[in-house]
């Protein structure tokens, strides 16, 4: 969500260099499917990450302008040093990409 020109958009953030390119190909054929849309425009670029679940939502919003792009957390575990036995125990599960405007 945003505020510009006194617009409130909920359009999420997209990789410049992607969008550019599909505007190319709209340019070069205004006719072009979502199918190859796509292909250029892969998705959302959350800027702080987190894995895009399914397509279908993506490919929603582009052809209707309304779609529910589902996003979760990236995270990954890892052990920490028991001690002197030097057993890796107490694992604790480490965040490393977060859903946007979470």
């Amino acid at each position: 969500s945003g505020i510009a020109v006194g617009m409130a958009t909920n359009i999420p953030p997209h990789n410049l260099g992607e969008v550019v390119d599909g505007a190319v190909m709209i340019i070069e054929d205004p006719q072009v499917s979502v199918k190859e849309l796509i292909t250029a425009i892969k998705g959302p670029d959350f800027p702080t990450g987190g894995i895009i679940c399914g397509k279908t939502g993506i490919r929603s919003a582009y052809e209707t302008g309304k779609g529910i792009i589902k996003v979760q957390a990236a995270v990954f575990t890892e052990g920490v040093d028991g001690g002197k036995s030097g057993d890796k125990k107490n694992p604790r599960i480490i965040i490393k990409e977060l859903p946007y405007q979470v």
